[in-house]
């Protein structure tokens, strides 16, 4: 780790001169594998745990859907001609997940300053450009709450600070005598930072900037302070060094030394990256310290007090492998990056399930094997593979007999003939008859092949190819990518090849240095015959001119390689697959010749007078590409999904006391369909407040919005913009989508807009008109009885339509939570506009407590009526039946957006406080609960509180009454749970409390429940299911508990339901997976006494059979001793899924 750390210092001194205004604009080839090529830096993870950004020497930036280890997005920064220029060093998303930035050697070719870069996450454009940094950025960090960014820079420039809600700088400390290569906050916004001076800084929040909290602190571990991370609480800061195996805890406040983990038996590499795990538990360290199976992390209890440590398993052994980055995940879980380049996720018991592995050849140490080059050059072999130009071919796994046949008359590179070469092997002092050779500081050479004459020499470093002479004079230098892992000198004495360290073996002419070919190979698991003792690969390769000619072994091999193309300093590349120009430049006849005339003109000139048809040469790469970008831009603008309009009806005065339930709604439409691709320019937004939006928000001077002070007006307008073209936007045409919001106060066939206006249906209706034919419609009202709006929107193809209630209800319960309040749940699940109806509508119907006779409707079958299928409520209801003209079918294949995206796993209420007693005249007690994620990545937890004596809140005109009880439950460090006081209890005797837990995006988790109650009356019936994983596979241990709460005697029932709710078997007994009959209630126990709670064990299986992969549910119920089909007798029900693999 330590070399590759130095490559980053000699950047920093570096001073090669630039003087281009801007990007330059000549594409330019680049590797394209889907996954990184070079060197990855950093890693990053958003609060919610749904996106992994990693950044590499590769230039990219990439987004993974950390779920499944799917790459999502790459974000292709502006790049020059340099090697180095548009190496990334670290990337980090926001914790909301809105934004992606990403920076390193960035900008200094054309601004001779450096520049962060700055993504929008959900379309991948480039919006801003943090620029004037004096030196590479070697890492940035976010705050927990996103409100800053800190960047740590190269060469002793120190560290800056910007606030994201202007993205001003702030705070800038340029003390610093080395390189900082770390920077982490805490839940207060403290900022450590690590400097290679030695020194540990502590800064704080001050004023409008930032202040050293104490002096500079010299790291008791090591002179080279790598990471520094700050414990969940931020009392503690643990350390790992770059040059040791020591790992340091620091106190958070002073710097001073707590202890240092115990390291006995780490006796290679380093320790140099840190993390917590989220309950702080836990201490993790890794590095280059490795074992013989590979690159490890280290994970100590107790908070890196407790003994011994355990070895977690990370990446194979590999020259290149470390551990770059460290990010703890919620459930003890832990994500790492390799710099090999490589990430994975481990499970609290430290194995592996998702790995992504570079697909590139690993040349390191060719050297000291065969690689080996013909006479002419056209012929190379590395291991036991043989690639000929001339034949296209690429042969792998020779056996011996078949590797001695075929490469009889191939030579390996000859590192001896010149014995007054020394020192030349992973040394930065190679030496020629004992003087030193001209390498840069920190130039390292790794490779030496001697020309068959003797009189030359090539050598092989991490930065360069240097040809010397017999005399040791040097005759050329050609920069290079990445590190030459070997060299070699064809037999005539004309063309070099190097192996080097992005998977690419390189062709030059020996007489100048200049690139010739390259060669770059997906490495595959290899089939074919063998029967002439060699095997063919079914790995994909592609051979490549610099001037785009190219020959690969397949067409699908033709996207291993594209174009980069910069669009300006300001602004994204774009990239383009060489298959994007196939009739042009797929030239294998051209690629053939460049070996013989090694001149490209030539080559071109030559292979169009043997061909027999007439070759059209571009004239210009950049333009042919123009010609096709439409097709090919590998990041294609996603902003063009449709139009919405999101009206908050009713009006913002003090009177109508529904209007911040209002606001808050149309505020979760809008960030959702942001997530969803929505711009600015696709969303007309009706409401008195503009939206609140993270982090200096979107784009907004796009986005139309109007106050809703004169309605007609506003509406005509409002309607024209989704549905007429504007200069610079695409029209609203058939394929598109069009969303209609509307949350707020209504009567039948009327919703209330402001004070003094009203929209008809009618008028609604001969609005939509306006909507093109083939458009898809969702139409979503949330109001009093909007169903009596299905009638008027009835008869329109392609549209759905959803109202929060029927046309004759009354009910209004944004006292207590409101039917948008679970269906943008649902739909922020990833769930269709059907799926998250049915889901919320059973949720609305199943609580009368809570929503009194409110009843959703859908109609997506332009009928005019709602029919309904049954809730999949209970544990009897098995598959839903589904019967003609139901409605429901064509909205569950409706997505917002047009398509089913990745979306945040909801937050999770893991814990309640058990039912409170409360005592005689007590009025005042806290409330708890503890929720996954941790504190960094949860926005609220708030608390509901409802009484006996509450009734639902019925309509009463604009000034109907719509305020409830709720606390914000705040984070408690020491407990590690989120409290809350409440002190009218005297007020009521039954205390209800829905839990709800929000996301840093905006995702509800679902609604727990606690109770509160006077003495002398009976605790409420509570059941929960507790399972030991989420995830089962055959020979698993499971574990099936249930948790019950409550005062009084019941029936209680265990089941399982099936994959797609086919159907349900109970448990009878506690004998594992005594199982009933299909689709019958038989109860678990009769007669079951509780008093408060308890734990019942319905099963422990030591190991699984096998059971069809698939979803399942397992179930629990509480209900009086009756008819178990009598659901009006049942106290309490709850299902937990499970997945079967």
């Amino acid at each position: 780790m330590s070399t590759l750390l130095k490559l980053i210092a000699l950047f920093c001194l570096l001073t090669a001169a630039a003087t281009a205004a801007d990007a330059p604009t000549d594409p330019i080839l680049r590797i394209e594998t889907g996954m990184h090529t070079a060197p990855m830096r950093g890693i990053s993870v958003d609060a919610a745990e749904r996106f992994l950004v990693t950044a590499s020497d590769d230039k990219t930036l990439r987004l993974w859907n950390l779920a499944t280890g799917e790459l999502l997005t790459t974000y292709y920064i502006p790049i020059g001609t340099t090697p180095e220029e548009g190496q990334l060093y670290s990337g980090a998303i926001s914790p909301d997940g809105e934004w992606v930035v990403g920076a390193g050697w960035t900008g200094y070719e054309w601004d001779n300053q450096f520049s962060i870069y700055l993504f929008h996450r959900a379309d991948g454009k480039l919006v801003r450009r943090l620029s004037g940094l004096e030196d590479v950025i070697d890492h940035l960090c976010f705050s927990p709450d996103g409100q800053y960014l800190g960047a740590t820079l190269g060469g002793g420039r120190g560290v800056r600070i910007w606030h994201t809600q202007t993205w001003q700088l702030i705070f800038a400390d340029r003390k610093y005598e080395d390189s900082s290569y770390w920077c982490d906050f805490d839940q207060q916004n403290r900022m450590v930072t690590t400097s290679w001076d030695g020194y540990l800084r502590l800064y704080a929040p001050q004023g409008e900037g930032f202040a050293l909290v104490t002096p500079p602190v010299e790291a008791p571990g090591g002179k080279q302070p790598f990471a520094a991370v700050f414990s969940p609480n931020g009392d503690k800061i643990a350390v790992g060094f770059d040059n040791s195996t020591n790992v340091n805890v620091l106190d958070g406040k002073t710097l001073a030394l707590l202890y240092a983990p115990d390291t006995t038996g780490i006796d290679n590499g380093d320790l140099g990256n840190v993390a917590w795990s989220l309950d702080g538990n836990n201490l993790y360290a890794g590095g280059s310290y490795g074992n013989d199976s590979g690159i490890v992390v280290l994970q100590w209890p107790q908070a890196g007090q407790g003994t011994p440590y355990t070895v977690w398993q990370a990446s194979l052994l590999s020259l290149l492998s470390a551990i770059a980055d460290l990010r703890p995940l919620s459930n003890g879980r832990i994500v790492y990056g390799d710099l090999f380049p490589a990430f994975g996720v481990l499970d609290s018991m430290g194995k592996k399930f998702i790995e992504k592995i570079s697909t590139i050849v690993s040349y390191g140490g060719v050297y000291q094997d065969n690689f080996g080059i013909s006479q002419d050059g056209s012929i190379i072999s590395f291991w036991s593979a043989r690639f000929s130009l001339l034949e296209q071919t690429l042969i792998i796994d020779l056996s011996p007999e078949a590797k001695t046949t075929l490469n009889a008359n191939l030579t390996p590179p000859d590192m001896t003939s010149l014995n007054n070469i020394t020192e030349w092997e992973d040394s930065d002092t190679p030496k020629f008859n004992g003087t030193f050779l001209p390498l840069r500081e920190y130039e390292i050479s790794s490779s030496l092949a001697i020309a068959p004459d003797h009189s030359k020499f090539l050598l092989g470093t991490n930065w360069n190819l240097h040809l010397f002479d017999a005399n040791g004079q040097q005759l050329w230098e050609v920069s290079i990518p990445i590190e030459a892992w070997g060299v070699n000198i064809s037999g005539d004495g004309k063309k070099a090849v190097a192996a080097l360290g992005d998977g690419t073996i390189r062709w030059y002419n020996l007489e100048n240095g200049q690139e010739l070919l390259a060669l770059f190979i997906q490495e595959g698991d290899g089939t074919g015959d063998d029967t002439t003792t060699a095997q063919v690969a079914d790995n994909y390769w592609i051979a490549w001119m610099p001037s785009g000619y190219y020959m690969s072994s397949s067409d699908q091999a033709d996207s291993l390689i594209g174009w980069h193309v910069n669009n300006g300093k300001d602004k994204e590349a774009s990239f383009y697959p060489a298959g994007a120009l196939y009739a042009s430049y797929k030239r294998p006849d051209v690629v053939k010749k460049i070996l013989v005339t090694l001149n490209a003109e030539e080559a071109i000139q030559q292979a169009n007078a043997e061909a027999n048809y007439q070759v059209d040469t571009p004239a210009s790469t950049r333009a042919a590409l123009g010609g096709v970008a439409s097709r090919y831009d590998v990041n294609p603008d996603l902003t063009n999904q449709g139009r919405a309009i999101i009206i908050a009806a009713g009006g913002e005065q003090d009177s109508n006391k529904l209007y911040p339930y209002t606001n808050t709604a149309a505020q979760e439409m809008y960030r959702f369909l942001h997530d969803q691709g929505f711009s600015d320019g696709d969303i007309v937004y009706m409401n008195p407040t503009s939206p609140i939006v993270p982090a200096n928000g979107y784009r907004n001077g796009t986005r139309q919005d109007f106050p809703v002070f004169d309605p007609p007006t506003e509406l005509e307008q409002a309607f024209a913009q989704v549905t007429q073209c504007s200069p610079g936007q695409k029209c609203l045409e058939a394929g598109q989508q069009f969303i209609l919001y509307v949350h707020g106060h209504a009567r039948p066939d009327n919703i209330r807009m402001n004070p003094k206006a009203e929209l008809s249906a009618q008028q609604l209706k001969d609005f939509l008109a306006k909507i093109p034919a083939g458009v898809q419609q969702i139409i979503i009202l949330d109001t009093c009885y909007s169903g009596s709006f299905l009638d008027d929107l009835a008869g329109v193809p392609n549209r759905v339509v959803i109202t929060s209630s029927d046309g004759s209800s009354q009910a209004w319960t944004a006292d207590k939570g409101s039917f948008s309040d679970y269906l943008m749940e649902y739909l922020q699940q990833a769930s269709s506009v059907g799926e998250a109806f049915e889901l919320a509508r059973c949720d609305v119907i199943s609580a009368p407590d809570i929503f009194g006779s409110q009843q959703p409707q859908l109609d997506d079958t332009q009928d005019g009526i709602y029919t309904a299928k049954d809730c999949p409520n209970s544990i009897a209801a098995g598959k839903g039946s589904e019967s003609e003209g139901q409605d429901g079918p064509v909205a569950s294949q409706v997505y917002l957006g047009g398509k089913k995206t990745h979306q945040a796993s909801p937050p999770e209420i893991i814990e309640v406080h058990s039912p409170i007693r409360l005592t005689a005249d007590q009025t005042t007690t806290t409330l708890w609960v503890k929720a996954v994620p941790d504190f960094n990545g949860m926005k609220t937890v708030r608390a509901i509180l409802l009484n006996e004596l509450d009734t639902t809140t019925t309509y009463q005109g604009e000034e109907t009454q719509a305020t409830r009880r709720e606390l914000t439950l705040k984070p408690n460090y020491q407990t590690q749970r989120y409290e809350a006081t409440y002190d009218q209890f005297h007020t009521a005797t039954r205390w209800k409390i829905l839990y709800q837990a929000q996301s840093m995006e905006g995702v509800w988790s679902a609604i727990s429940i606690g109770y509160a109650v006077a003495p002398n009356v009976a605790l409420p019936f509570q059941v929960e299911v507790n399972l030991n994983q989420a995830i089962y596979h055959q020979g698993d241990q499971m574990q099936f508990n249930l948790l019950t709460k409550g005062e009084g005697q019941v029936d209680l029932y265990a089941g399982i339901i099936f994959p797609m709710d086919f159907f349900y078997q109970t448990v009878i007994d506690d004998s594992p997976l005594s199982l009933s009959l299909p689709n019958t209630l038989q109860p678990y126990q009769t007669y079951l006494r509780l008093r408060g709670q308890q734990t019942v064990s319905v099963f422990n299986i030591t190991s699984l059979p096998i059971l069809p992969p698939g979803q399942y549910k397992a179930c629990g119920l509480l209900a009086n001793h009756s008819d178990p089909l009598k659901t009006e007798d049942w106290l309490s029900f709850q299902c937990q899924e499970f997945q079967v693999e």
